[in-house]
């Protein structure tokens, strides 16, 4: 009964690691720190002076920031910033060189 007992908690902390690289467990504010210090949000900011943020744990993590009619969202992976896009203006997506498309951007 022990040894089913050991055995048991064993298993439970063996698989309970193996999502820790998955689940995100930083707080709002951490992601959205790492966020702003992207170059995209930076030259988000220099553009539009002040924006909405939001952290999105829908899907994958993401942190929002939107201006008016223009949204720039930033995926977070490993507590790093991953990839982004904007939507300028909103419903028009804009991959790629997302630094040009916000200066782009009206």
């Amino acid at each position: 009964m022990v040894a089913r007992t050991a055995l048991a908690i064993l298993l439970a902390i063996t698989i309970g690691g193996c999502g820790s690289d998955t689940s995100p467990r930083g707080s709002d504010a951490q992601y959205i720190a790492i966020a702003r210090g992207a170059p995209e949000a930076q030259a988000f900011y220099t553009k539009y002076g002040s924006a909405q943020e939001s952290v999105d744990r829908s899907g994958r993590l993401a942190v929002d920031f939107r201006a008016t009619g223009v949204r720039l969202r930033i995926f977070i992976e490993k507590e790093r910033v991953a990839e982004s896009f904007v939507e300028c203006p909103l419903g028009s997506i804009r991959p790629g060189d997302v630094v040009a498309s916000i200066r782009a951007c009206p």
